[in-house]
Formats: C-alpha cells, structure tokens, sequence
C-alpha cells in the first residue's frame, strides 16, 4: 500500500506497521519533540522574544543599555602592550586612548561635556602625533630589513652613489644624441598633451606614431627577463652578458611588493608579510635584433651546461612590443591655464638644473626650434624632453628612473593632462597641489635643517651620533647619569651631558663607532630623502594607517586599449563605463586605489588591530585627499 506524503513523495506502508500508520501518514518530526540531551537545536516556540518589553533589546526600546564587552574599558586596556611603538600595526584612536589612560598619561573620560571635547581633541592630536612616528618607525624598520640587499646597496649605498651617478649621465648623454637626430626629424613637432587619441596607435591601419615605432623597435633588441629574484645580483648578469656582441646596456626595476595571494618561490619568505618583496624585471639592450636573437641562444646554452647557473630560474624571451600604456594626470587642476603657466616656470628651472647635471644643453635647442611657442606648446615640448632624455616624468610628481624600460614600467609609455574644468581655488586641489610640489621641489631642494629632516623620518649626523653613544650611558635614577666606560663612571644630572662627555673625554674610544654611525646614517637618508622610494606594505590592511602607497608595480591597463572614440561606452586608456562614470582601477601615477591591489592582510600569528575596536575602523572619503586618491604617504 502506498500514499503521498505532506511533501509530495511516494511512500510504501510495511504490513507490519502499526495499524494507525494505515490511516494517516506519519507527521513530520519537528525539533520540539526532542529531547534536551539530542542536541541545541530550540523549538520555534523557546526562541527570543520580539516583544518591545524584552530588556534584551539593549535599551532600543526601553530599560537601560547593556555595555558590550568590547566597549568597556577594561577590555581595549587588557588587549593594549607596553608600548604601542613595539607593535608590526598601528591603534586606532580609541584604543591608544585607552593606553594612554593607563599609563596616566590623560584621566578618565570627564563628566563635562566642555571638558570632553577638550579632551577628545588632545586624544586626536596625541594619536596624531603617534601615527607620524610610527610610520616613520615603520619605514626605518623596512630599510634595516632590507639595507644589504643589492638593490637597496646598488641605489642608496654612499660609496656606490659616484658610479650610479656616471651611468645614469652615460645614459642621459645617449639619449640626448637621440634627441638632436629627433628635433630636426620633426618628432617633437605638434607635441600635445591634452589631445588623449581616440584609437590605438598600433592597431591603425597606415598611422604609427613616432613613439611607438621607438619602442617596437627597440623590443625586438631587448632580453626580457620579468622576474629576477632578489637573490640574483646585477654583477652576476653583467658578468654573462656585457662581453657578447652588440652588449649596449643592463637594467632592473625596483622589487614589487607582493600580493598576500602571492605564493611564488622569488618572494621573500623568511621576512614578516609587510616587509617581504617581490623580484625584480630586468632588460637587457643590444644594439641590434639579430645580437639580442644570438644572446638569448647564448643563455640558452649556458643554463643548459651549468646546472647551478644563476639563470636557471630565470625566464628570459624577446617580447614583441604590447599595446601603449597610456594615462592621464589625476587632477584636472594640471589642465588650467593658471597652472600651466605655473608648471612652465618651474620645469623650466627643471630642465635648467638637469642638464647642468648631465653637461647638456637641449633647451638653447628647443627655443631655436619653437621660438614662437606659446605657453602650452612650449610646456609640453619641455615635459617630452624630460621624459626622453632625462628620464624624468614631471606629471608622475617628478617620477625618475635610470632606463627608458624603468620608467615606462613605473608611469606608462606617455602621461596627458586630464581635461576638464578644475576651481584651482578649492581646498582640497590646493592641499593636492602642494604636496605634488613637494615632492617635485624635494628632489632639487632637499632639507637640511633637523626638523625638515624629521618630517621625512631622516635625522641629522648629530643626532645620529647621539643615538649611537646613548647606550654608554647609564640610568641610575632620576637627576642621576653615570658615563659606563669603566675607568669613569662619572655622574651627571642628564643623559646629554654624558654624551657631550664622552665626546670630549673619550673620543678616541668612540671614534670608530661614531664614523660607523654617520655612515650608515647617510645610507638612511639617502631613502628617506628620495621622494619615490619603496615604501613597505601596510601590516594591518587598513588604508588609513598608511594612506597610499608609491606606486612600484608595473604599469598595466585593466583592459586593452579598444579602437573606439572616446566616450562611446569607454575611452582607450583602460577605463570602461557608462554614462560618464570612470572604472579607471589603477589609481594615481599608475598606482593601485587602494592597498588590496598590492595585497594586504596580517601575517601568521600576528594580532589585527581592527578586531581590538570594530568601531576604530572607518570608511570615508578623504576629502583632502585629490578626487582619485593619491599614491604619497600622507606625512611626507
């Protein structure tokens, strides 16, 4: 006998059932006929009530509000260290709050409402303060880290700098020859940088531009090697490849910083997440196609006949030359004529100072071929020559490399100004403004006085001598500092009179240790003094605690570049959209939105600041902050 269950199955009765089963089905069991000891699961009639008289409703709709464990006070104090500038993560405002109640260093929160907000603003202003010195921490932990390794000695190191200075004038000297066979040849003529092209250079039929010609002919003479890890140094590949035919030049990128996805064998490992890089690419340039085709055979043969060869991990191939790689400014401030007149004058000096460097002179040139150039003619003439003989992208806030392929990697094969109607009278374009300037002026007009140099996280030689000599003295109590050196042991009242001390009694026995630290302080300031160094990844995956970082990843389009005119459902610069609206993901200077486009997260068994305050972490717009965000840090 069968019959159809309340859900719609067949079911077979068993003769030996009981006889009721005959007469109706058997009801679906439901959890209020089990017993306690069967499991958690409640019946639908023992759930929370919605009455808007039950207090578990926290004091929504009446009775008093029932604190939640994360909001008392004690719970943010017990989860806070010692000392929140030994911490891999920055605090949220509340928590370092909370520390400093602790430490006494504020009391508790006042019943007054006047005083509250007083004291909310010195919580601000101290939390303020404490984020620019741990990021400055931060980053000289991020140098210490990588301070020996070859591309940071290479770039920064004092001793190397005289020959990196040679090679970079080399170079300049060979694209300036470059430059004088181009200005006749017209290829500077008709230069506009507010003319975005509304279809790919490549793909039209008959039409190359003189650029992209440049750069396919030169790709087809190119070894390119996209991943080189740290571990494999610029003298090993020199020492294969300078004494092959045709040899013209090597030269690297800056290492990538990794995505948190990323689990490649070239990554650094044995470094915490927030201070592991990635490899590095590398171009090696010959004179010709038919040398570059016999080098490439050459490596072939000898990662084949050496087992241990530095280039077996190395995939090296000849790329034919991709889709432009083009972008626009982030601000359209760049496109006002007040601006521009503005931009003129100081590239001008730019260019001045640059080829006083390299011993050139190509603006006497420039003006002898557009003597009538207006202001906009004459501007965009003198960024293209920055751009190809100086190495110098003036838009990219003033963005150097030492190869033409570095700095296409970095900003792209050209940067346009990016139209558009801008109020140069806005705060938030002046904020943007000025720290574009100083990052430009930085490079030309470093600081020299200690608190400039603070700004930036370097220190004076003084200052690092003092910190290398606090170790000889000794602490014994308050007003009470004894120099260590064990035939003295003399007392003074504070610690700066022991050094000044030790630097007049015992100079002799410190002399070594105070060289040694003036050494390594101008390796340190080197970095910090560089507007565009590397900067370490954000441990915490919190956009605020950083703010954007430079740019150091290739520079990619999110898409092809389509051979359709602006505006008709997207542009040809890798943005997509509808009705206007931009998906352009790459962020300013061709760098990422946010810190997820480079990865971000914890490392193992590190403490995630958020989960201390849920409430600390905050989604905003910045609204100092340029309309696309901003690639610099933000204390720079």
């Amino acid at each position: 006998m069968a019959y159809v269950d309340e859900f719609g199955r067949h079911r077979t009765i068993n003769p030996d059932d009981d006889a009721r089963n005959l007469i109706s089905p058997p009801r679906r069991r439901r959890d209020s006929d089990l017993s306690d000891d069967r499991g958690d699961r409640r019946s639908r009639y023992n759930r929370r009530s919605r009455s808007p008289d039950d207090d578990r409703f926290n004091g929504r709709l009446g009775g008093p509000p029932r604190p939640r464990e994360r909001d008392r006070i004690e719970y943010r104090e017990r989860r806070v260290p010692a000392d929140p500038m030994t911490l891999d993560y920055m605090l949220d405002w509340k928590t370092y709050a909370a520390w400093l109640r602790s430490e006494g260093i504020i009391g508790e929160r006042p019943a007054s409402r006047d005083e509250d907000e007083k004291q909310y603003q010195e919580i601000l202003a101290r939390h303020e303060a404490y984020k620019v010195q741990w990021v400055r921490a931060h980053q000289r932990k991020f140098f210490l880290v990588h301070k020996e390794e070859d591309w940071m000695v290479e770039k920064y190191l004092p001793d190397l700098q005289p020959q990196r200075r040679e090679n970079l004038l080399k170079m300049k000297q060979y694209l300036f020859s470059k430059f004088q066979a181009d200005l006749p040849a017209a290829k500077y003529d008709g230069v506009d940088l507010d003319k975005l092209p509304a279809e790919d250079p490549i793909a039209a039929v008959g039409v190359v531009e003189p650029d992209m010609a440049d750069r396919a002919e030169q790709s087809l003479r190119t070894l390119h090697i996209r991943s080189v890890p740290l571990t494999v140094t610029r003298d090993a590949l020199h020492q294969i490849f300078a004494t092959l035919p045709g040899f013209h030049y090597l030269t690297f990128s800056e290492p990538r910083i990794p995505s948190i996805n990323d689990r490649t064998t070239s990554l650094q490992s044995h470094l915490p997440v927030h201070f592991a890089l990635g490899p590095r690419t590398a171009w090696i340039v010959f004179d010709s196609t038919e040398n570059a085709e016999a080098a490439l055979i050459h490596a072939k043969a000898v990662r084949d006949a050496d087992p241990d060869s530095v280039l077996q991990p190395l995939a090296i191939a000849i790329n034919a030359a991709g889709s432009p790689k083009y972008r626009t400014t982030i601000s359209d401030a760049f496109a006002h004529p007040q601006r521009m007149a503005v931009d003129l004058e100081r590239i001008k000096e730019i260019t001045l100072l640059l080829d006083q460097e390299a011993g050139i002179d190509g603006v006497s040139l420039l003006r002898e071929r557009f003597p009538e150039a207006s202001v906009k003619e004459m501007l965009d003439v003198l960024v293209t020559y920055l751009r190809k003989v100086h190495l110098y992208c003036y838009y990219s806030a003033g963005m150097e490399a030492e190869s033409v392929e570095e700095l296409m990697w970095k900003t792209g094969d050209k940067v346009f100004r990016k139209p558009g109607d801008c109020d140069l009278t806005s705060e938030r374009i002046i904020g943007y403004l000025a720290k574009f300037d100083s990052k430009v002026n930085q490079r030309f007009a470093p600081p020299t006085t200690q608190e400039d140099l603070a700004l930036l996280g370097a220190v004076s030689d003084d200052e690092a001598v003092d910190q290398a000599l606090h170790k000889y003295a000794v602490c014994e109590s308050e007003g009470r500092h004894r120099c260590d050196f064990a035939h003295c042991q003399k007392l003074f009242r504070d610690t700066s009179f022991v050094i000044k001390h030790i630097k007049n009694k015992h100079l002799a026995d410190v002399a070594d240790e105070m060289a040694a630290a003036q050494r390594l302080n101008a390796y340190i300031n080197n970095f910090f003094l560089d507007p565009h160094h590397l900067m370490p990844r954000d441990p915490t995956g919190n956009q605020g605690a950083l703010g954007q970082f430079t740019s150091t990843a290739p520079f990619r389009v999110s898409r092809p570049i389509p051979s359709r005119p602006v505006g008709a459902g997207g542009d040809s610069y890798g943005r997509y959209g509808a009705g206007g609206r931009d998906y352009d993901r790459r962020g300013p200077y061709g760098g990422p939105t946010s810190p997820r486009d480079y990865g971000s997260g914890m490392g193992m068994g590190m403490p995630d600041a958020r989960s201390m305050d849920p409430r600390g972490i905050k989604s905003y717009t910045d609204l100092d902050a340029p309309a696309e965000g901003d690639v610099v840090l933000d204390y720079d």
